[in-house]
């Protein structure tokens, strides 16, 4: 077989794709395939059926090492957040640098960085804050060369850092941390903070000093500010914390617990230890014998981990202490945080002396939990079962070590639209069968490439982590075009219902070989089987022979599925991305004219084209209405799709919602908490044409300096020049109504290029303020002939909100123009006598959906120039493959 005969002849994309990004030097498509399935029959032959495709760095990289070639065949890894010290901070930096080199994309967290002003003992006085340190990482992601593009790195901070604020506002200045995205965990506590309108506590304790620094915000205006920098720049993006911790294989492991806020209780409280009950401050820094929920003994250890907000649980039996996450035991057998215990009965213990009494039923009525202010904290372990008694009650243990530096994820995905037979027919079917044995095949291979790959991680930390966990990524792709192939409407209730099930048999037949891989070869070394069968992730996939499997043998791998971004993949498949909708039925792709104009035309989606040339239709306004794209899905359906799938889904989920240009900021904020009531664990908005696109298109490689003597267009003035505009130029003019009356819009344009070069704005009645209209109409004048584009003018123009009397006119007589105020108003009939005059000069090649659409910003693809679409949480150019992420 052939590339050719593989993807098809007419698939010039994917061919160029698998040329330029996986073949290695001269191979054939058949010494490829030998080599990225390591020789496997049945891997070779799901990718022959194009049903399953490693990850992109497996694809380019495996087997190269036997060729002298120093690659790993993992994506990304986490990297041990930087301690809050000189030393560290760079160390951290040369580890990016080498995981790189390597072809490793990252992830760091800035949180344990002190905030700005925090005191330090040296020559500084003062600290800059965590996020002057994202710069220095942003500079070593730009120099690191990956084999002709720069390195992948995701930076993110706690949502109770003190410098939270200017961590959100960092990417608003375009020269701040280019090369990163940036996230912010945000937890349960915050968001409730959010609904309820209530006030929420940023603090940070630095060891060295002592100096606790505290601020208290208003919830809801930070959340909001959050919701405004990412519909302007589709940055910083949410990591619902909580839900992270929670849900996967390992959250009752707290040697695998995430970098967050551990649970404490302060000094004077109690722990019962074989010598009886002592406080934490007297066991700090050792390691007690302490008695279990099960009244047996285990070895514990105890350590301060500074000053935290805490509250005061108010009993009839006493008062305890402790930071209002840590869970507690009621009579009823549950887990309850301690802010939660109001009006809950604990679970007590009278008599330690005799194991048979551990566990009497004398019950403590909390009657109140309220503020105790911030306190020096203590954290303990229980090895065995987890829980410990305190002041006699029965607690959960606090959170032993954070995410071993170097956890990675080898990635692979199933084209799901391979398994729909008779597709478009009303007997078109998923095959079920053939899906779960392929998971269960994928999964052997992710492992086989895990073990291949264990000695080619870059650092120690990394091969060392691998080993231990042993986790991998396998995830899908295709599931739009999976459905249209169904007959079935993305977001709607019978999509739900059927990812609902595929996932769940994912996640079965995932944790099945997983456990029999385990019985043959052993479970990963890490592996505590009454945890993970303990799990709530677990217990809601597992089927009742996976439960006895898992408790005789252990899983071979502590995380199993995650759903990668898939973009280049997907584009040489000609098929959708992850679980996201269509983005678009079509693409504009364009060359250029002999009137030195774009010229663009119409490039239909693979799944558009092959339904419209089944059923003999030419135009794409005459397909059913199960045909939805990104751009005309409610959001809230988006979100709907992300919440199923991420139930049976172990990691994460890269996702992009993508909205369009008008979604409000208000239409921002309540997707934001929407995911979050839906269970998501992270979610990326991308709004089209946001001022992110113009940070994401890249200079011509090749830029030539400018010659002192050139003649400047608008569009390519220097800082401070201005042209002049002499009379030899083309006015139009539009009559607008206001809320105010009657208002004359007149723009004036250059005869050879059609660019905006002044503008004058005058009012027909008494009504508004004309001189505000001449003001206006200077500043856009002057903006059009010192280089802004008029995209970028009008851009600006409808971001000025809504006018009272524009509401009341428009609601009332309903003959206002289009718009919500009069710069509204005034920015859509410039666009409007723009495209009028675009048409008359280049008739023969203008596009009128082109033009309108190229009223908002697009990311240009650095290697052709054409449109990038963000998907699966990166950028991708439909046109040539380019992809940012693979």
């Amino acid at each position: 077989m052939t590339i050719q005969e593989w993807l098809g002849e007419e698939n010039k994309l994917g061919i160029d794709i698998w040329k330029n990004k996986y073949q290695y030097e001269n191979e054939t498509f058949e010494e490829w395939l030998d080599r990225v399935s390591g020789d496997d029959k049945k891997v070779k032959q799901l990718i022959r059926e194009k049903k399953f495709l490693f990850g992109g760095r497996i694809l380019s990289n495996r087997g190269l090492d036997k060729k002298g070639v120093k690659v790993s065949l993992s994506n990304c890894y986490v990297i041990a957040p930087p301690e809050d010290n000189i030393e560290s901070i760079f160390e951290c930096a040369s580890k990016l640098a080498r995981t790189y080199s390597y072809g490793g994309g990252c992830g760091i967290d800035i949180s344990k960085l002190a905030p700005k002003g925090a005191k330090v003992n040296n020559s500084a006085k003062k600290t800059s804050g965590s996020t002057s340190f994202m710069d220095l990482y942003s500079l070593v992601t730009e120099l690191i060369g990956q084999n002709g593009r720069r390195g992948a790195l995701m930076i993110s901070i706690d949502c109770s850092h003190p410098d939270i604020e200017e961590f959100i506002e960092l990417k608003s200045d375009l020269n701040r941390a280019t090369k990163a995205n940036i996230s912010i965990r945000i937890t349960d506590d915050f968001m409730r903070a959010v609904k309820n309108r209530e006030m929420f506590t940023l603090s940070f304790t630095r060891p060295e000093t002592e100096e606790v620094i505290i601020k208290e915000v208003d919830a809801y205006k930070l959340f909001k500010k959050i919701c405004e920098i990412n519909w302007d720049y589709a940055e910083p993006g949410m990591l619902f914390w909580d839900k992270i911790n929670n849900w996967n294989l390992l959250s009752e492991d707290d040697e695998m617990s995430y970098a967050g806020t551990n649970p404490c209780f302060t000094g004077d409280m109690r722990l019962l230890t074989v010598d009886g009950y002592k406080t934490f401050e007297e066991l700090c820094d050792t390691n007690p014998i302490i008695y279990n929920v099960n009244g047996n003994v285990s070895q514990s250890k105890v350590w301060c981990s500074g000053e935290k907000e805490t509250v005061l649980i108010q009993t009839g039996n006493g008062n305890i202490k402790c930071t209002p996450d840590h869970r507690f035991l009621t009579v009823d057998g549950d887990e309850c945080l301690a802010r939660d215990l109001k009006g809950k009965r604990l679970m007590s213990v009278t008599n330690v002396n005799k194991r048979e009494q551990m566990m009497k039923n004398n019950a403590a009525y909390v009657t109140n939990v309220k503020p105790n202010g911030v306190e020096k904290v203590y954290d303990f372990t229980e090895p065995e079962r987890h829980w410990g008694i305190v002041e006699g009650y029965v607690v959960h243990n606090c959170a032993e070590q954070p995410l071993p530096a170097g956890g990675s994820c080898l990635l692979g995905s199933i084209n799901l639209s391979e398994f729909v037979k008779n597709p478009f027919t009303s007997y078109a079917e998923f095959d079920l069968d053939d899906f779960e044995k392929t998971v269960r095949i994928t999964v052997k291979a992710l492992n086989d490439v895990l073990d291949e790959g264990l000695p080619l991680h870059p650092l120690e930390e990394q091969r060392e982590s691998v080993k231990n966990w042993r986790q991998i990524g396998l995830g899908v792709m295709g599931i739009a075009d999976t459905l249209i192939k169904l007959g079935i409407t993305y977001g709607s209730n019978k999509a739900l219902q059927f990812c609902d099930e595929i996932g769940f048999d994912a996640a079965n037949a995932a944790m099945l070989e997983s456990a029999r891989l385990a019985t043959d070869h052993g479970a990963y070394p890490k592996c505590k089987k009454e945890l993970v069968v303990g799990s709530t992730y677990f217990q809601y996939n597992a089927l009742s022979n996976i439960l006895e499997l898992v408790n005789k043998s252990g899983l071979r791998n502590s995380q199993l599925l995650t759903i990668a971004p898939t973009g280049t993949i997907s584009s040489m498949l000609g098929i959708s991305g992850g679980i996201e909708p269509v983005y678009a039925n079509y693409y504009e792709r364009k060359t250029e004219s002999l009137h030195g104009k774009d010229v663009y035309y119409k490039v239909y989606t693979p799944i558009i084209k092959r339904y419209m040339d089944e059923h003999g239709l030419e135009d794409d306004k005459d397909l059913p209405e199960y045909f939805v794209t990104a751009q005309t899905l409610n959001y809230r359906n988006r979100i709907d799709m992300q919440s199923v799938w991420q139930k049976h889904i172990d990691a994460s989920i890269s996702s992009t919602v993508n909205v369009p240009h008008d979604f409000t900021k208000e239409q921002v904020e309540d997707l934001y908490i929407y995911a979050w009531e839906k269970g998501l664990k992270g979610v990326t908005i991308y709004r089209d044409g946001c001022k992110r696109s113009g940070i994401l298109s890249t200079e011509s490689k090749n830029k030539e300096k400018e010659d002192e003597t050139k003649t400047y267009t608008t569009n390519s003035l220097p800082r401070g020049m201005v042209i002049k505009v002499d009379d030899n130029c083309v006015g139009k003019k539009r009559t607008l109504t206001t809320g105010c009356g009657t208002l004359h819009c007149e723009a004036f344009f250059d005869p050879i290029t059609g660019e905006l070069l002044e503008t004058y704005f005058s009012k027909g009645s008494s009504g508004g303020c004309n001189n505000f209209m001449i003001g206006l109409s200077r500043m856009i004048s002057l903006a059009s002939r010192t280089g802004s584009n008029i995209h970028d003018i009008i851009d600006q123009l409808q971001s000025s909100g809504s006018c009272p009397s524009y509401a009341v006119r428009s609601a009332t007589k309903k003959d206002t123009s289009k718009g919500s105020c009069c710069p509204v108003a005034i920015g859509n009939a410039l666009i409007d006598m723009y495209n009028e005059m675009q048409y008359e000069l280049f008739e023969d090649s203008y596009d009128e959906k082109s033009t309108r659409d190229s009223l908002v910003n697009k990311p240009l693809c650095p290697q052709c120039n054409n449109e990038l679409t963000f998907e699966g949480g990166c950028n991708v150019c439909k046109s040539c493959g380019w992809s940012k992420c693979d």
